[in-house]
């Protein structure tokens, strides 16, 4: 059962970000650096491969080195923003429920 959450989840964020760059008109760095308007989870998990947050016992995580133009535009196609490495409270929002024209 795990296995079939853990894959709904996958193509849950294909999904989403395929679907916000067709809403949007837009395209993501894809391998090599090719633009491409289908991209996979397995590109977008390497996309976030090594990003690292240090958690002080006292004060708010921070993120070790800075997130690259390339990881903030996956965030944008996810819904999100930095803040999901930093706090435990952020939400997905859902940048468009319909493909264009339906």
């Amino acid at each position: 059962m795990i296995l079939v959450v853990a894959l709904l989840i996958w193509r849950l964020m294909e999904r989403q970000m395929r679907m916000y760059l067709a809403h949007e008109g837009k395209r993501l760095p894809g391998w090599d650096n090719k633009p491409t308007d289908r991209p996979t989870s397995f590109m977008m998990s390497t996309v976030f491969y090594n990003i690292q947050v240090a958690r002080p016992r006292r004060g708010e995580p921070v993120l070790l080195k800075a997130l690259s133009g390339r990881q903030m535009q996956f965030l944008d196609a996810l819904g999100l923003d930095e803040r999901v490495f930093l706090d435990k409270g952020v939400k997905c929002i859902l940048q468009c429920r319909r493909k264009p024209g339906g």
